[in-house]
Order: C-alpha cells, then sequence, then structure tokens
C-alpha cells in the first residue's frame, strides 16, 4: 500500500527524483489530474492549475539553462582561441621591438618587463589589463612605423577583450537562471508534495484512491535495507 507521509518525506527529496523522472511523474499525474474519472465535479481543478503552473515555470527553465551553458561553451572556446592569437602576435612583434628598439631599450622593458612569461602565466584579469596596456604602449611607438602590425594586435585585442567581457555576462546570467531553476524545481515538488496531501486526506478511508494518482514507474518506493546479523 501507499504510504502518503512516506511520499511526501523522502520521495520528492531532490537526491531521489531526476529531472528526467520527475518530468514524467508530473506529466502523468496532471493528466490524471484532467481525467474526469478521478476528479469528479472538478474536485481537483485548483490542483489541476497550480501544478501545470509549477510545471511550465521549470521546464521552461531546464531548457534556458541547457542553452545559456551551450553558448558559455562556445564562448569558452572562443576565447580561450582570442587569447592564444592574441598571445601569439605579441610573441611575434616581441622579435621586431628587439630588433628595432633594441633588447635592452627602455622602449622594449615597456612591452616586455618580465619577458613574454608574463602574458604566457596571466590568468585572464591580468592578461586583460596587460593586453591593455600593451596596446597603449604599441600604438605610442610602433603605429608610425609599423601602422599595418598595430591595426592587426588592436584586432587580436579587441576581440579577447569583448569575448571575455560577453563570456562574463554570459556567467552571470546562467548563474541567475540556476538560481530561478532550483527555486522553480522546489515549488513544483512542494506543490506536488501539497497535492498528494489534499488528495491523500480526501480518501483516508479509500487509500486506493490515492493510488490512481500515483506511478510508480518514475517514483518506485523502495524498502529500507535490512541490517544484516551480526555474526
Amino acid at each position: 500500500m501507499l504510504d502518503p507521509i512516506r511520499l511526501v518525506t523522502d520521495l520528492f527529496k531532490e537526491k531521489n527524483l531526476s529531472d528526467e523522472h520527475l518530468h514524467g511523474f508530473t506529466e502523468e499525474f496532471l493528466a490524471r489530474l484532467a481525467n474526469p474519472g478521478l476528479n469528479p465535479g472538478g474536485l481537483y481543478n485548483q490542483l489541476l492549475v497550480d501544478c501545470t503552473t509549477c510545471y511550465q515555470n521549470y521546464y521552461g527553465d531546464v531548457k534556458d539553462q541547457s542553452l545559456k551553458k551551450a553558448l558559455l561553451k562556445g564562448l569558452t572556446l572562443g576565447m580561450n582561441m582570442a587569447r592564444n592569437n592574441a598571445i601569439v602576435k605579441l610573441s611575434v612583434l616581441q622579435g621586431l621591438i628587439k630588433y628595432h628598439f633594441g633588447e635592452k631599450s627602455g622602449i622594449y622593458k615597456e612591452f616586455y618587463p618580465l619577458g613574454m612569461r608574463q602574458y604566457y602565466h596571466a590568468h585572464l584579469g591580468e592578461l586583460e589589463t596587460f593586453l591593455r596596456r600593451f596596446k597603449a604602449i604599441a600604438t605610442m611607438h610602433l603605429l608610425g612605423p609599423y601602422p599595418a602590425e598595430v591595426a592587426e594586435l588592436n584586432t587580436l585585442i579587441d576581440k579577447f577583450i569583448s569575448t571575455r567581457q560577453a563570456q562574463e555576462t554570459m556567467f552571470g546570467n546562467r548563474a541567475a537562471i540556476s538560481s530561478d531553476r532550483k527555486n522553480h524545481r522546489r515549488q513544483l515538488t512542494r506543490q506536488l508534495t501539497k497535492s498528494f496531501l489534499i488528495i491523500a486526506s480526501n480518501n483516508v478511508e479509500q487509500p486506493v484512491k490515492l493510488h490512481a494518482f500515483y506511478e510508480s514507474r518514475y517514483l518506485p518506493i523502495r524498502k529500507a535495507k535490512k541490517k544484516k546479523a551480526e555474526a
């Protein structure tokens, strides 16, 4: 027999219920709430409305989050490519700057105070700062003799900065989506819990009617494992 107390205290816990099973279970439950044979005289119409709203809110958010995750992956790959392209350009320019100004010159030190390792090992926030500085120094010292090199450099640095900013924006959006998703899942499972309590209270003397709303394919009730007897 279905134990309604165990149902509401155990089965709707996050660890027991995957999104896939919650999706299937809720769709089955909504279909049964909409069945006049199980919902005589519209007794559970308000539950049907409330559960439908929670279902639509949550599964809409899952789709949004999946899209955000896909976009974020693409932006991360794009940002890594832009980072590598900018650093390769700085490495190529190192020889040109060394030849034009001399390795021991103050201008060379402005470009490469710690050599290329400063750029290779910088984390993203540092690298953005370093690249902005490099761009400004290149405009000051290289624009006259090497305008094409400076133009290419600026394009690569701007690409890295814009891609990184887009990625950071997406991270923020994804965090908000994730928070909303958790809230909507919680609302859905609470609504299911509330619905089963109401149905159970209406059928205390006829628990078989509660069974008619329950789908064990998605929410099997597992019996507690028996402890092994001590040897």
